[in-house]
């Protein structure tokens, strides 16, 4: 059980990281269950440990056959807890195809940037930013949903 410096999420996550790197991912992840990280800008290290440490459990499962509780260990690593400083944003189109099912991957093209006008002006986000493919290119909407355009 975590009882070192109580209340101290930087601790919490250093010990959390050592655990990890040991592979005592039960240990890992009952850190993090109790940990409260303040959130802020960027606060993506514990959701970082976290999906790491699921999804070495889901390979653990896997060499042990038990594929039921590794596909569980698999949907856990998806999960965005919020007590971890960085809730999920929002649903990216997590799915892979390097089609581009729903519209070709040019954020400087108006048509392109819709589902994240939509999304800015839905969530009263401050801006939104589209990338392409490789990220050599960007769009930027933003607070009243209207695209802002460059040179």
């Amino acid at each position: 059980m975590f009882n070192i410096a109580p209340g101290n999420y930087i601790i919490a996550l250093d010990h959390a990281r050592a655990l990890l790197r040991n592979h005592k991912l039960r240990e890992c992840l009952s850190v993090l269950r109790k940990v409260n990280v303040l959130p802020f800008e960027g606060a993506r290290e514990g959701h970082d440990i976290y999906r790491e440490a699921c999804l070495l459990t889901a390979v653990d499962h896997m060499k042990k056959s038990d594929y039921k509780r590794a596909l569980q260990a698999v949907d856990k690593a998806r999960l965005w807890p919020e007590n971890l400083g960085a809730g999920k944003p929002f649903d990216p189109d997590e799915r892979m195809d390097g089609n581009f099912p729903n519209h070709e991957a040019d954020p400087t093209v108006a048509r392109n940037m819709t589902d994240l006008i939509a999304l800015v002006r839905d969530q009263k986000l401050d801006l939104g930013v589209g990338y392409d493919g490789d990220g050599d290119r960007i769009g930027v909407v933003d607070e009243n949903g209207n695209l802002v355009y460059g040179d």
